[in-house]
């Protein structure tokens, strides 16, 4: 049996959500590492933002390949804005702060001032 397009299970099925980066957190000798993964999210569209234990990225991800005379035929990749607030279990007040870019994959380091961690991970 055919199914119409627009209709049946296959349609309404998944809501719509925003999308959501998948995050790695780390709990690393005197200090964090978060990892997002920020596939298709051009460098210019990050920001990081920082107040006492959160971690807070937002952007957005654009599809590059939809203009004028393209129709597309299957889409899964979610395309919009998002935003991924991380709390980690100390402060991030004094901490150092290094991050890297590199085939979307966005890696922040916090190094905490004195090298100690308030909850340890794991256990």
């Amino acid at each position: 049996m055919a199914r119409e397009w627009g209709s049946g299970p296959l349609w309404g099925t998944r809501g719509c959500r925003a999308w959501e980066p998948a995050t790695d957190v780390y709990q690393i000798k005197g200090g964090w590492v978060v990892k997002m993964d920020l596939a298709g999210v051009a460098p210019d569209e990050v920001e990081v933002r920082i107040a006492d234990r959160t971690l807070t990225v937002s952007g957005t991800r654009r599809d590059r390949t939809l203009r004028e005379g393209v129709w597309h035929y299957q889409m899964e990749i979610t395309y919009s804005r998002f935003e991924r607030a991380i709390q980690l279990p100390t402060s991030l007040a004094g901490a150092k702060i290094q991050s890297e870019y590199e085939n979307g994959l966005l890696t922040i380091t916090f190094t905490l001032k004195g090298g100690e961690n308030e909850e340890r991970a794991n256990e």
